[in-house]
């Protein structure tokens, strides 16, 4: 008997909590638009989401399955110092009348300076992580997403942000050391990888680098400086030439942050 009842207030309270979720379910507020759904119709709920709705197309657009938009996404590359410098020594430079200027000037809207038709087709030289990518820490992963990025203040994600397009790109279609396309916590871009072979980080252990971060101690690098320090200045020059940088070109440029929340 005392089961039964027992049983009863159970059955009971399950419909009342079913009823109320339901309520709870139907009446709940909706999500406020984000730039990431203004643009492709759906919000960056998880990892999985995101590929599912969203594909590279043969032209190299980016298209949302959600809402049928297309974006230019570029083309994308991680080359090496050392590729850099072949690439400019094929180039013809030798144009009669042409003169290259280099000119420093402080910006303080690197976002607004994107939209800007002066400076339409330019080069942007950006502060990122090793993987490409604009992480708040060494803590996060791709699977996160870049939705957030609107919550870093810095010149790095306002970069991203006016380019939205090649940031979505290369944190979920980027090809990666493994071969997949798309980074994940487990398989990411590390420019630094071929230079860490180079003076066999594996086992000196000058820096550990996580999710596009680097860290190390004094102490490390103190044992990194007094090696390399006092070498042949050919052998250091050779150990840059190691380093690699994303180059991101033709991405469409957006405005993302107007009337949108996180």
């Amino acid at each position: 008997m005392l089961s039964l009842q027992g049983g009863a207030a159970v059955s009971v309270l399950l419909v009342v909590f079913s009823s109320f979720w339901f309520v709870f379910a139907r009446y709940r507020k909706p999500r406020m638009p984000t730039w990431f759904s203004t643009l492709f119709g759906f919000h960056e709920t998880s990892y999985y989401v995101v590929k599912k709705n969203l594909r590279v197309e043969d032209d190299g657009f980016l298209c949302s399955k959600v809402n049928g938009r297309r974006f230019a996404a570029g083309l994308f590359s991680t080359p090496s110092l050392g590729e850099l410098r072949e690439q400019v020594a094929a180039m013809d430079c030798k144009r009669e009348g042409r003169v290259l200027t280099i000119t420093h000037f402080p910006v303080f809207d690197i976002y607004s300076t994107h939209q800007d038709p002066e400076y339409a087709g330019a080069l942007f030289q950006v502060a990122s992580q090793f993987n490409c990518l604009e992480f708040a820490s060494a803590n996060v992963t791709p699977e996160q997403g870049v939705t957030g990025y609107v919550s870093d203040l810095t010149q790095g994600p306002a970069c991203s942000l006016a380019c939205p397009i090649g940031t979505v790109y290369r944190n979920y279609f980027a090809k990666t050391p493994q071969g997949n396309v798309g980074q994940t916590k487990k398989d990411q871009i590390n420019n630094l990888e071929d230079l860490e072979n180079f003076v066999d980080n594996n086992s000196q252990h000058y820096w550990t680098t996580k999710n596009g971060y680097t860290d190390s101690t004094p102490k490390q690098l103190t044992s990194f400086n007094d090696k390399y320090r006092g070498m042949d200045e050919n052998i250091r020059d050779e150990i840059l030439t190691k380093l690699r940088v994303g180059v991101h070109s033709d991405v469409e440029v957006i405005r993302t942050l107007e009337d949108q929340t996180l």
